[in-house]
């Protein structure tokens, strides 16, 4: 019988601006796990039931804290399994040249969090062997892709940065990513990872869920 391998992801501490959102947000993702845990582990699937042995929470483990922690933590308390995929290095994408190690001078990383629809487009090249000796390291992106791959079910746990009135008087400030989710293409929350693996593991046929916490 398989494992259900539930992801819960989502911005890091920075993003959260109080802490009643930071304690709801925890809530939500105690009620996530424990969810499964009392419906015997069931998810449903193309309308059929589908067991599982036990829950497994995925995470990221994000350096900058967060939702990925919080569930961690939480996980930790209900006795939930854990898979960590964590990230080789700090960037969004990063390449290095084989033939420069041991000594690396011909890395090149592009794609911060917050840039992270150019890297996607950009393409690297060593300033002393070209391109074709590149390899991409294990950043951000290839983290995420990786927990959209393995997860079952996904949840991903946001703020809310906006009302719904402003965010009709803000129509034009798509540059704001504070209140404007690139990924979603939605206002009220913030541009976030999270938000990209939930995109990733939807384009992969994966159950996700979407938590606005107000």
């Amino acid at each position: 019988m398989n494992n259900l391998h539930v992801a819960i992801v989502g911005p890091s501490l920075e993003k959260w601006k109080s802490n009643e959102q930071i304690e709801k947000a925890k809530e939500i993702i105690t009620q996530v796990l424990k969810q499964y845990y009392k419906e015997n582990l069931y998810l449903h699937t193309d309308r059929r039931p589908i067991p599982y042995s036990r829950i497994i929470l995925v995470s990221g483990h994000c350096p900058k804290g967060g939702v990925d922690i919080w569930a961690e933590e939480k996980a930790d308390e209900l006795g939930v399994k854990t898979e960590i995929y964590t990230a080789g290095t700090n960037h969004w994408r990063a390449w290095e040249c084989q033939i420069c190690n041991p000594v690396p001078q011909g890395v090149t990383v592009v794609g911060e969090e917050n840039n992270q629809l150019y890297a996607e487009l950009l393409k690297p090249m060593c300033p002393v062997h070209g391109n074709k000796s590149l390899v991409e390291l294990n950043g951000f992106r290839s983290r995420d892709i990786r927990m959209a791959e393995v997860c079952n079910v996904l949840y991903c746990i946001v703020p809310r940065t906006v009302s719904e009135l402003h965010q009709c008087n803000t129509l034009t400030q798509k540059s704001n990513r504070n209140h404007f989710c690139i990924h979603c293409g939605l206002f009220g929350h913030p541009t976030n990872g999270g938000c990209w693996t939930m995109k990733k593991a939807k384009q992969l046929g994966k159950e996700v869920h979407l938590v606005v916490i107000e």
